[in-house]
């Protein structure tokens, strides 16, 4: 995995990730294999909502794990300047913090003053995996203290951050979370949840309609919300998103379709 020429290092990322089931140690061997490649002093998973200003965080440092971190970023998300970028494009380019901002720009923000220098951290590169609408999104944020990345490390991140999303969307590699937090992080309601969990049983939206007891319109119209914050279009790739995310974890098979 030191090696970064050639194809190597995608094919180690793909070799010693995607065998692993449990959550908490895929977050770990990534978090440990992109310090490795890229020589920086942490990598962490961060799942942004800006909406409901939530933020799951999995990685190095183990600091950005704990609860109050994770509420100061999601406050103060909207002022980092990595942030901005991807809300004033949807590209999924990587994005290195010092393309998009100088450090007194930077000392300027909440972000930096509120998480990042409390953290020592000073440098970023962000590899986006995953975009739920313009406000919503996964992936993995590396981070230095003291040098900045350089433009080899720009040139090598589009190759992981490709083998990295693969893992996740394709669902060749682990859940990436757990029930509960699939839930929180997707944004979705309970009734939203519901109404994908009988969708992905079979259930047609006038079926769905009588087993909730509500308008077959108004299946439809939660329908469109689901597809909206799991960045899909259509019934089977929402089932497809679900499944991956880890959200359809319950069984609908109690039911009395016919009440």
């Amino acid at each position: 995995m030191r090696d970064r020429s050639g194809e190597n290092v995608e094919l180690g990322l793909s070799y010693e990730l995607c065998g692993i089931s449990d959550s908490d140690a895929f977050f770990a061997a990534t978090s440990a294999m992109l310090v490795a490649v890229f020589h920086c002093d942490g990598a962490t998973w961060n799942h942004l909502d800006l909406d409901r200003q939530s933020a799951v965080l999995r990685g190095t440092p183990a600091e950005l794990e704990k609860a109050p971190v994770a509420s100061l970023l999601a406050h103060h998300a909207r002022d980092h300047p990595i942030i901005q970028s991807y809300l004033a494009s949807p590209s999924f380019a990587p994005r290195r913090m010092s393309d998009l901002a100088s450090q007194v720009q930077l000392q300027r923000t909440g972000s930096y003053s509120e998480v990042l220098r409390p953290l020592g951290i000073h440098f970023q590169l962000s590899m986006l995996t995953v975009r739920f609408g313009r406000m919503t999104g996964d992936g993995w944020v590396l981070n230095r203290v003291s040098r900045d990345f350089t433009d080899d490390d720009m040139e090598l991140a589009p190759r992981v951050q490709a083998m990295l999303s693969l893992l996740t969307c394709r669902g060749t590699g682990p859940e990436v979370l757990r029930a509960g937090e699939a839930q929180a992080a997707s944004g979705l309601t309970d009734r939203e949840l519901e109404v994908l969990q009988l969708i992905a049983g079979g259930l047609t939206a006038v079926a769905v309609s009588r087993v909730l007891r509500i308008a077959p319109a108004t299946v439809r119209k939660h329908l469109e919300r689901v597809y909206a914050k799991l960045g899909t279009h259509d019934r089977l790739l929402a089932v497809h998103r679900g499944q991956t995310l880890g959200l359809l974890t319950a069984t609908r098979a109690d039911l009395d379709l016919t009440s």
